[in-house]
């Protein structure tokens, strides 16, 4: 028959993908922010001709390694999970064909 760890592993997957997505919504966010300022200092410079502030640009820098960082963080924890969730796929599926099998016979 079908094995019990199933749902307690569903609901670790469940969890997991709330997680996943919302700290790449949170990534998301920070880099559309990010761009939206690169595009103002942009629009300063070419169509105004004012010089983007130092601190201006320091700040530019920092988002952009602290996205970076994220990324890269996120990558990493999505090649943990992705082993992890696989295995826990094939428990289910073969749960699932157990399932079948018993039904049919």
């Amino acid at each position: 028959m079908a094995s019990t760890e199933v749902p307690g592993a569903r609901s670790y997957i469940d969890a997991g993908n709330k997680k996943l997505d919302a700290r790449s919504q949170n990534m998301l966010t920070k880099m559309e922010a990010l761009q939206d300022t690169v595009e103002n200092v942009k629009d300063d410079v070419l169509e105004r001709h004012v010089s983007p502030k130092p601190q201006e640009l320091r700040s530019i820098n920092e988002g952009l390694m602290t996205v970076n960082m994220e990324l890269g963080s996120l990558k990493d924890h999505i090649k943990k999970i992705k082993l992890m969730w696989k295995k826990i796929w094939q428990e289910e599926l073969q749960s699932l064909v157990e399932e079948q099998q018993f039904l049919n016979h």
